[in-house]
């Protein structure tokens, strides 16, 4: 460890056997490595199924440990699996990188390229997903849109429509649902996405050929037609919601407001998207233009 850069801690349910000059090996290799002024990354295991089988000395001896590391200003995380403990080292071991690269005006092709072929593979996965839910999004949304048309129809007709009230809970009950749920589809969609374009900018598709551009390329621009679509709906159901306090006081429920700001939060994030990806699209032509340095 004499030569090393970094010094990466773990510690489970126990902090370690003792030794004759700290509380367990691990925090003996800490002070070690904190007095040699070195990089240190420290995680904790955090797994709550298994915590009632933890002895109660051994959790307040990492707790004291704890308690020395946020005194010597040294930040640590935890873990719930090996997974887990994976992306949140690569994550940081990718911001002191980016760090000391920027600190030292290190030029981007004498770094590695797996760290960025990496990232330019996490990029892929969360792209996928994010598609996948975007069209899971839509598929929903035109759904239960149309669903609700035909309630809709009767409430207008006035209170003395047959099956008014029945109808008036039914959309109601819709509403509340379809809201939760937009809602829920949006935060996944724009999770993935921007996670996807994270892990792009950090891979700076250095490392990628004409093929995988142009396989890149075609997924771009496939997903902002597909916004481009949808922003448009959105813009006219947003639109033709004129007032919706008037058609919430009816329903006697905050269904349609939620509704329309919903929308209206959909077509900002669905703009800035579209303007990621229209980035995107142009340094995949500039790797197939063979213009990219």
């Amino acid at each position: 460890m004499g030569t090393s850069d970094y010094y990466v801690g773990l510690i489970g349910d126990r902090i370690g056997s003792p030794t004759l000059i700290a509380p367990s090996g691990t925090v003996e290799e800490y002070y070690n490595h904190y007095n040699s002024g070195k990089q240190i990354l420290f995680y904790f295991k955090n797994d709550l199924v298994e915590r009632h089988s933890i002895d109660l000395d051994e959790l307040l001896k990492i707790k004291n440990f704890q308690d020395i590391l946020k005194k010597d200003g040294i930040l640590f995380d935890y873990y719930y699996d090996v997974a887990e403990l994976r992306r949140k080292l690569c994550y940081a071991l990718y911001c002191h990188v980016i760090a000391y690269v920027n600190k030292n005006k290190i030029e981007a092709k004498e770094i590695n390229p797996a760290l960025y072929r990496y990232y330019f593979h996490e990029a892929n996965n969360y792209f996928t997903l994010s598609t996948d839910s975007m069209h899971r999004f839509v598929t929903d949304y035109v759904k239960r849109t149309a669903e609700t048309r035909k309630y809709l129809n009767v409430i207008l007709k006035g209170s003395k429509a047959e099956g008014y009230l029945i109808n008036v809970n039914k959309y109601v009950e819709l509403y509340n649902f379809m809201n939760f749920d937009f809602e829920l589809n949006n935060k996944i969609y724009s999770y993935f996405f921007s996670l996807a374009m994270e892990n792009y900018s950090k891979s700076l598709l250095s490392v990628i050929g004409e093929e995988e551009a142009k396989i890149l390329k075609e997924s771009a621009v496939s997903l902002a037609k597909q916004l481009k679509t949808i922003i448009v709906d959105f813009q006219e159901n947003s639109s033709q919601l004129d007032d919706p306090e008037k058609v919430d006081k009816i329903l006697r429920a905050n269904v349609f407001s939620k509704f329309k700001f919903n929308l209206n939060t959909a077509i900002t994030i669905f703009e800035q998207n579209s303007s990621h990806l229209t980035n995107l699209i142009s340094l995949c032509d500039k790797i197939l233009n063979k213009k990219y340095q």
